[in-house]
């Protein structure tokens, strides 16, 4: 739709989603401004796409710029969750996760690039497992960046993601807690890998990956 015409207000109701102060709050501590106007302009103008395509505006513009090259080509990245203690009104609809302690809150989970640059998130739900928002991250946001290696923390991980990542051509590389005690299973035995011999758990069943190719593919494809 059109932009939005009047840059203060809208700067305002940005600013007052940013520091949760809410509309009515931003209207009555800025001279000039009202909750109608706020009201209309947020209903018209911001929206989770909204923000989405300005955030890609925002990554792509510091993608380009010389500067962020020393840092990173913009082809690897990583993500995390960040959790947020819940107050106020907020309070009743918080969840609890016995990870974060007893006090209700809310899960942002980011996708960041060797840039830094902020270029997926999203609230998610604090009991669930955060490899769960891996892919949406890599897949979804709309900037230019052609992300090729992805990193997360143990989290982040699961088999599916494994494979799943293979198929949509990243390469994946968390950082696995307890690393020693995760097993690996190879597609040709034990003698094919005699370096990794003391992490290899047991040998695939390529009969189980062949029977399901058509599947597999119709997953990663959806």
């Amino acid at each position: 739709g059109a932009e939005a015409k009047d840059r203060t207000l809208l700067l305002s109701a940005i600013l007052g989603d940013a520091i949760n102060l809410g509309l009515t709050k931003m209207a009555e501590s800025s001279p000039g401004l009202t909750y109608a106007k706020l009201s209309w302009l947020q209903a018209w103008h911001i929206r989770d796409e909204t923000y989405s395509a300005a955030l890609a505006e925002l990554v792509n513009h510091q993608y380009r710029h010389a500067f962020a090259a020393h840092w990173g080509d913009g082809t690897t990245s990583s993500s995390d969750g960040q959790r947020f203690r819940a107050g106020g009104r907020g309070e009743s609809t918080g969840h609890v996760n016995p990870k974060y302690g007893s006090e209700p809150g809310r899960l942002f989970y980011t996708h960041i690039s060797d840039q830094y640059a902020p270029f997926s998130t999203r609230v998610v739900n604090v009991g669930v497992r955060d490899s769960t928002y891996v892919l949406d991250g890599l897949l979804y946001h709309e900037s230019d960046l052609r992300i090729e290696e992805h990193y997360t923390d143990t989290a982040g991980f699961t088999d599916h993601v494994f494979a799943l990542m293979h198929l949509l051509g990243f390469r994946f590389a968390p950082r696995i807690r307890d690393l020693g005690e995760t097993k690996l299973y190879v597609p040709q035995g034990v003698q094919a890998y005699p370096t990794l011999r003391p992490l290899i758990g047991g040998t695939l069943n390529i009969k189980h990956v062949r029977a399901h190719w058509d599947d597999i593919l119709r997953l990663a494809s959806s």
